[in-house]
Formats: structure tokens, sequence, C-alpha cells
């Protein structure tokens, strides 16, 4: 093949891809607007800050004066399961309405086993108290 012939080859090809890179672009339709409402974010409540430090220095005592409800704690602890060995617990967000906040968390530790594992909880509280694990 002599070397004009595969430079216009070449310029063919690029042009083509130019070309159908374009008509793509114009004729793409714009994504579609979210059809469900976002919540407003909050700041994370106290009481939810202070189940979280509870759970990072692994102290039962204030985790069950600041959850009183045995099946809240029951709850907390299966969506913590097969945690042992809490390392961080860091707070992700948290959004509010008409009262209720929900509050996300990751957890961070080890298994028995000693792997690592990463589990995540929501707690809902309202006037102040935890109401509610997710």
């Amino acid at each position: 093949m002599n070397s004009p012939r595969a430079m216009a080859t070449l310029f063919l090809f690029a042009a083509g891809i130019i070309i159908g890179a374009g008509t793509q672009w114009l004729t793409s339709a714009a994504p579609a607007q979210n059809p469900y409402a976002s919540l407003p974010p909050a700041a994370e409540p106290q009481s939810s800050a202070d189940v979280a430090t509870a759970i990072r220095t692994d102290d039962a005592r204030a985790l069950s004066r600041l959850v009183s409800n045995q099946d809240l704690l029951n709850k907390l602890h299966s969506s913590l399961d097969p945690i042992i060995s809490v390392s961080d617990v860091k707070w992700l967000g948290a959004a509010d309405r008409n009262g209720m906040t929900l509050s996300a968390y990751v957890v961070r530790g080890r298994d028995q086993q000693g792997n690592k594992i990463i589990r995540g909880f929501v707690l809902s509280v309202q006037h102040g108290e935890v109401v509610g694990v997710n």
C-alpha cells in the first residue's frame, strides 16, 4: 500500500470517529430528573454521637444507658455482627424529616479470625433519644 493511500485511509477513519462522537453528543438527551425528593441534611444528633462513642470505646455500660430498649440493643448487635473488635466508627451524615433524624455510621473492625470487617447502621433519633436501629 502506498503512503498517500494509507494517509487517506487513516484520515477517513479519524474523521468518522470525530463525526460519530459529535453526532452522539448532539443527539443525546439529558439525564432524567430524580423523581424522589431528597431530605435536607442535618447535624449529627448528640444522642447518636454518644452511641457511636460508646461503640468505639467498647463501653457496654454507657451503651446500655443510652439505648435502654433491649430490642434496639439486639438490633444494633445484629447490625454489627460479626465485628468483635471495633477500630473506628465514622459518621456519614444525617437527614431530618418531621422531627425524626436518621444518622448513618460505618464501623470498621475485626472478626474472631482477625479479618477486617466493615459494617454500617442507621440510628433513628427523635426528641433527643435513639428510637430505632436499621
